[in-house]
């Protein structure tokens, strides 16, 4: 049995749809034989094995900067000492304190790197960090782009120095988990009948929310927005001096309800128009239930999901009124729905189930082995 570890600054159940990524690969890498464990930061240090049986490191949080945890210097020594006991470390970029923990690597593991986005925002932190990073790029045996649009729209990816090590496999989630969903999830203010479009995630700054709500002032359908409050987004966006009426926001939803409103859906709407948005898990839950979507052209692992004018319609970023225009289009037609959300299922089929996704990780690994052993 190959032994695998993930490092990544945090894993499920914490929410997040890479977190959800790396929790279904984990499982699908299973049926190749290939048992995984996680390193992650925490608030606590402990080592516990998850609902699923996989062994977790959980490491203490030592402080936080710009959004990225930071651990004790002692993880470090740690870690190396964990690692000794894996075949294949895979590391999730971007996390700077990830990149500290390659060094403590010993020379002749197998190390690769999923590179999942650039470091958009924190350009303060990048400056110190970055000989860190490009050091730690060169040692790995093998970097992962999660989209052939990300490949070549990013620097680092298509640096000539790292560009021959690339090879792009994309995020997964496992269509079985979810369509064991049972429940139907229902709002004295919302009808079934009456079709909706609907969005899914935190209210982050690259989700470019205030765009959707711009939007619904050109359309005259439902848009129901969750994952934040009414109240939250006047308190993120204050030059929105009025939000529509038909915009309806919804704090919270477990699993359950969340897949229920997705199947409920005439289409699902992604409005990221920054580049941090690097692939966008919320369209991969559409897909498996066979929804048309709507995304900005960012040149992300958003367009390899949503194919324009296949499995939905992508416009220009920060467009209020092509937005609104492509989702009333949608909404208005139930047969080019149906045509996008057929193509959407079946292209979810062939590139992003996680027993596809699990099948090229296990002949990535296995070929690593080989190559390194001999």
């Amino acid at each position: 049995m190959i032994k695998l570890l993930h490092v990544y600054k945090s894993y499920f159940p914490e929410i997040g749809g890479l977190q959800n990524s790396i929790r279904h690969l984990v499982q699908s890498l299973k049926g190749e034989k290939i048992n995984s464990s996680v390193y992650c930061a925490s608030n606590e240090n402990r080592i516990l094995f998850d609902n699923d049986g996989n062994k977790v490191y959980k490491n203490k949080t030592l402080f936080t900067i710009s959004s990225t945890e930071f651990l004790s210097p002692i993880a470090l020594f740690k870690f190396r000492a964990i690692v000794k006991d894996y075949d294949v470390v895979i590391f999730h970029h971007p996390w700077p304190f990830g990149d500290l923990l390659s060094l403590m690597m010993p020379r002749k593991k197998i190390r690769v790197l999923v590179y999942h986005s650039d470091i958009v925002k924190q350009k303060f932190l990048l400056f110190f960090y970055k000989p860190f990073f490009i050091y730690s790029l060169k040692k790995t045996n093998q970097i992962i782009a999660t989209s052939p649009d990300y490949l070549l729209s990013s620097k680092i990816l298509s640096d000539r120095r790292f560009v021959k090590k690339v090879k792009v496999i994309p995020l997964c989630i496992d269509s079985k988990i979810l369509f064991d969903v049972r429940e139907e999830y229902t709002l004295q203010d919302i009808s079934t009948k009456e079709p909706y479009a609907l969005f899914v995630g935190f209210p982050r700054y690259y989700k470019s929310l205030d765009v959707l709500i711009r939007a619904a002032s050109y359309m005259s359908q439902k848009i129901i927005v969750v994952g934040t409050t009414k109240l939250e987004m006047q308190n993120f966006y204050p030059e929105i001096v009025e939000i529509p009426e038909n915009i309806i926001f919804i704090n919270y939803v477990n699993d359950y309800e969340k897949l229920s409103l997705i199947r409920n859906s005439g289409v699902c709407v992604l409005p990221s128009s920054i580049r941090t948005e690097a692939f966008g898990m919320f369209l991969l839950e559409a897909s498996v239930m066979s929804k048309p979507m709507v995304t900005s052209k960012i040149h992300t692992g958003t367009s390899y999901v949503n194919i324009n004018l296949q499995t939905g319609i992508e416009v220009v970023p920060n467009s209020a009124k092509d937005l609104a225009k492509a989702i009333s289009r949608i909404l208005e037609n139930e047969d080019l729905a149906a045509k996008y959300g057929k193509a959407a299922r079946l292209r979810f089929e062939s590139l992003f189930d996680s027993k596809v996704v699990g099948a090229k990780y296990s002949k990535l690994i296995k070929n690593l082995i080989n190559n390194h052993n001999h």
